[in-house]
C-alpha cells in the first residue's frame, strides 16, 4: 500500500533491529509525536482511498484463502493497511485487522466466540466485554 520511495525506505529503516532498540529508549509521548509528524510524508498513510480500500479487500480474501488452506486455524490477525476489517468466512473461523492504533485509537479484542472491533475512549468508561462476534 505504499507506492512511494519515500515508504519503502521508511520501511526498510523500521525493520532494523537498532531501530526497534532506539523506540524502546523513547518516551512513548515522544514517540506519537514523532510518528505524527514523520508518517504523512513517509508514506505511512496512503493518501488514495481507492488503493488502500483494495489493499483491505486484498488483505481479506487472503485471510479467507489461509483459513480455507488451514483447516486447524481459527482466527488471522493482520495489520499494515490501517483499515479496520473483520470476516467470518468459514463457521467459527475468523480474521481481523484492528486498523491502527495511532489512528483513533482503533484495535481488536479476542475472545473464544470471535472478535470485536472497538476505539479506545480515554473519557469513558470501558466498554463491557463482547458476548458474541457482532
Amino acid at each position: 500500500t505504499e507506492p512511494s520511495l519515500g515508504a519503502s525506505i521508511f520501511q526498510r529503516m523500521i525493520n532494523q533491529p537498532v531501530t526497534a532498540g532506539v523506540s524502546l529508549a523513547i518516551p512513548t509521548a515522544n514517540g506519537h509525536w514523532l510518528v505524527d509528524r514523520l508518517a504523512p510524508h513517509l508514506g505511512d498513510h496512503t493518501p488514495n482511498e481507492v488503493l488502500l480500500r483494495d489493499a483491505s479487500v486484498r488483505q481479506g480474501a487472503w485471510a479467507a484463502g489461509l483459513l480455507a488452506a488451514e483447516p486447524d486455524l481459527s482466527l488471522v490477525i493482520m495489520g499494515h493497511t490501517h483499515q479496520a476489517q473483520r470476516g467470518e468466512p468459514y463457521p467459527g473461523r475468523h480474521y481481523v485487522n484492528p486498523g491502527a492504533w495511532l489512528d483513533n485509537g482503533r484495535y481488536a479484542v479476542v475472545t473464544d466466540n470471535g472478535c470485536d472491533l472497538r476505539r479506545f475512549t480515554p473519557a469513558g468508561p470501558p466498554p463491557p466485554p463482547p458476548a458474541s462476534l457482532r
